[in-house]
């Protein structure tokens, strides 16, 4: 790239920066008018946590009604097992939680809200008095640490719904892992509160397109004539708004066990056809990213181990839970369809392969919550480094969702890891 060339990409980055920050520093004096953001400007400023609001709102001579609910407690955890892979040092990702091995799984509540809002696909909570809620709006991509909604000049129309509605909808709300453990567990939320399910006028879901949220739905008991989707109406205006908690970091025993009961019991593994064999490999084949590039090669030589490959496209959210129920050792690409292991026994041995362009360590962190076996594999090419101590926040988040990559394993490696695992030639 010749010099010349270079500048001009970097004017036209800071010409970006600068003209986001502009609408940002414009949408921030909008928002002190005293009009609200029903109407014109973003929010007038933002809760991190709705119970700090909502003690805040009922030392005020408010005009509105909020109940606050706790339904879980806070949990601290720390990790059992490091992860077992072929380097000496696992990678940063991993490393960095292990520096902080200690965590905090904060409350789960239930707000109402009488005449509250929500904004955007990922159902982002205002409240009546002009505030968001942050830890009831989740976004992935922050701009520099501020909410999106501070970048509007106006936000949408509002369409006012004289109904109690439940919000379900967040971030991320389309994908399997978040279906799972962030949609389903707010309605458990629901139904742990003592709230009537009937009294629910409505109840809004990011979308309902895929067989999984169809199924789960149908599950949980939620009619087809009582949804809205959060993707077709971006700003509403409730009557009375409940909002269950966005469960955070690993998913809680709760979580967990909500699930099995729901979509697996001891009775359907027990009665249920054996579909598939005690080693398993779970092809990505069907997918649009994040394939392996020499998969014929990885299953040729896991057949020699006694090791079946199959997709999960297809099947039932059941069928995929039996499978993992009764699989011994999982070998799997990095990607949605490790969700499942939450089905697993303690014991099952998981081997969870990245490419060096990505790796996330999600299914460590549950697999240490299940008392799994976890090993990881990466494959070839270039680890990406680790940010500085003060990296910045955008950057990382693209470094992070560098996620689309194909994967070519390495059979040595892949060979190496199941000696480790115990199942090698």
């Amino acid at each position: 790239m010749t010099i010349k060339k270079q500048l001009s990409l970097d004017i036209e980055k800071e010409y970006k920066i600068a003209k986001k920050l502009g609408r940002y520093l414009l949408a921030k004096i909008i928002s002190k008018f005293p009009t609200s953001s029903e109407y014109w400007g973003p929010p007038k400023d933002i809760y991190e946590e709705t119970y700090d609001w909502f003690v805040r709102s009922q030392a005020k001579d408010c005009n509105f009604q909020a109940h606050y609910q706790a339904l879980y407690p806070a949990e601290v955890r720390r990790q059992i097992e490091d992860p077992k892979g072929l380097q000496i040092d696992p990678p940063w990702q991993f490393r960095r939680l292990l520096g902080a091995p200690n965590y905090e799984s904060p409350i789960d509540f239930l707000v109402t809200i009488s005449d509250g809002r929500i904004y955007s696909s990922s159902a982002s909570v205002i409240t009546p008095d002009d505030y968001l809620l942050s830890d009831l709006s989740r976004e992935f991509d922050y701009n520099q640490g501020k909410h999106s909604i501070f970048f509007r000049m106006k936000l949408p129309q509002v369409s006012y719904l004289k109904e109690t509605v439940a919000v379900l909808a967040t971030a991320g709300g389309n994908t399997y892992w978040h279906w799972m453990f962030d949609i389903l567990s707010r309605y458990h939320l629901l139904e742990k509160s003592g709230i009537a399910l009937d009294s629910i006028d409505k109840f809004i879901i990011n979308k309902v397109h895929l067989p999984f949220q169809k199924e789960t739905l149908q599950k949980v008991g939620i009619p087809d004539a009582k949804i809205l989707f959060s993707r077709k109406y971006s700003h509403i205006k409730a009557s009375r708004l409940i909002v269950p908690s966005i469960p955070r970091n690993v998913p809680k025993p709760w979580v967990i066990d909500f699930l099995r009961k729901r979509i697996l019991n001891d009775n359907e593994v027990e009665n249920g056809e054996v579909i598939s064999g005690k080693y398993l490999y779970i092809s990505r084949d069907d997918a649009k990213t994040r394939r392996v590039c020499n998969e014929i090669e990885v299953v040729q030589y896991l057949e020699t181990l006694g090791f079946r490959s199959i997709t999960l496209a297809g099947r039932s959210v059941t069928e995929q839970a039996k499978i993992f129920a009764t699989a011994d050792c999982i070998v799997a690409p990095h990607g949605s369809a490790l969700t499942n292991i939450i089905f697993c026994q303690p014991g099952t041995k998981i081997i969870d392969i990245f490419p060096p362009e990505y790796i996330n360590p999600c299914y460590w962190i549950l697999s240490n919550q299940l008392g799994l076996n976890y090993y990881y594999l990466v494959g070839k090419g270039t680890l990406i480094p680790a940010p500085p101590q003060n990296y910045n926040p955008e950057v990382w988040a693209k470094l992070k969702h560098n996620n689309r990559v194909d994967i070519t394993v390495d059979i040595q490696g892949l060979r190496q890891i199941l000696e480790l695992v115990g199942l090698g030639i």
